[in-house]
């Protein structure tokens, strides 16, 4: 169980981000049915954020690996 655990904390992060950018985005489209995420700069904001976290987190994945 301790070999498997950081691997689910770092993979089920990645999956939480992944979730919570396409309901986020999917939840704009059905409140403002004009909304465009190409023209949101608040979304392009959090797709970076979520991005840079998404990186380091497979870095940490890659490494662990090696531990």
């Amino acid at each position: 169980m301790t070999f498997y655990m950081p691997k689910l904390v770092l993979i089920g992060s990645l999956w939480l981000l992944v979730v919570s950018l396409s309901c986020w985005q999917e939840l704009q489209q059905l409140w403002d049915p004009t909304y465009d995420y190409q023209f949101d700069t608040g979304y392009a904001t959090v797709y970076l954020f979520m991005l840079l976290i998404s990186v380091a987190d497979e870095m940490l994945y890659v490494v662990s690996f090696r531990l």
